[in-house]
């Protein structure tokens, strides 16, 4: 799941999460109006004089989009080739996974004034969401913590970096892990302004990481949830966001 989640091209919906346990495997994509590739294929009109013509349009479509598929896929990749252009930590499947901007919840994101949101290509990232313009800077996200190792312990990271300007940005924002019943895991302070220690570069990548906490899943509830707020009144720009990653840091 993490290398198919790292494979990306204009033709293929971004996996910005998934859910895998016993029982269950669900993929998390974007909703695409205009359906999906099985609906498209499998749809069917009933067969009559007055539909005839709709029908031979309807299979001259499948085919197009069956040829397209071809094209798309062709060569096909072998797995090993896949490892090698998407590279990733020697750890195993459950030990870290990334929340994409979509994926969480950010105020005011829904306005194209305050924030826009667009994919990233060559990244380990899906999408980025550059903030324009906000007083209210908040970003929250939710996940399950049935899908981790139990006895691993968990730091919680969110991923940044600035454009040019960066402004307002110099009061200090409160960053929290809480469980679902509202109990507080940890909470801190950070500075988000350009050259804060509070981000922290990571190695071979652009992105600097500000640590939220860390936790271990038989310790906490099934649900956790992260927070970074910073409710001063002033006008904030240039901070861009890239997702939040669980990332296993001990076994």
């Amino acid at each position: 799941m993490e290398v198919l989640g790292r494979i990306q091209h204009t033709n293929l919906v971004p996996i910005p999460a998934y859910y895998y346990s016993k029982d269950e495997k669900l993929l998390v994509l974007d909703y695409m109006q205009a359906g999906n590739l099985p609906s498209l294929l499998q749809a069917d009109i009933p067969s009559s004089p007055e539909t005839l013509k709709a029908e031979a349009e309807l299979w001259s479509n499948k085919l197009r989009i069956t040829n397209l598929v071809s094209l798309i896929l062709r060569p096909p990749l072998p797995f090993s080739s896949l490892i090698s252009a998407c590279p990733l930590p020697a750890m195993t499947m459950f030990q870290s996974f990334v929340l994409s901007p979509k994926s969480v919840w950010i105020c005011w994101a829904e306005d194209p004034q305050y924030w826009r949101v667009s994919p990233m290509l060559n990244s380990r990232f899906s999408q980025k969401a550059e903030l324009l313009d906000v007083c209210w800077l908040q970003i929250r996200g939710t996940f399950d913590t049935a899908i981790l190792d139990k006895d691993t312990t968990y730091a919680v990271l969110y991923f940044f970096k600035h454009n040019d300007p960066a402004t307002g940005l110099e009061s200090p924002a409160e960053v929290s892990l809480s469980q679902k019943d509202g109990s507080i895991i940890c909470s801190r302070k950070v500075h988000l302004n350009p050259g804060s220690p509070d981000l922290i570069k990571q190695e071979g990548e652009e992105w600097l990481a500000v640590e939220v906490g860390k936790f271990q899943p038989a310790k906490v509830s099934r649900e956790i949830t992260a927070n970074l707020l910073d409710g001063t009144t002033h006008w904030k720009t240039g901070l861009v966001f890239a997702g939040v990653e669980i990332r296993g840091v001990s076994a």
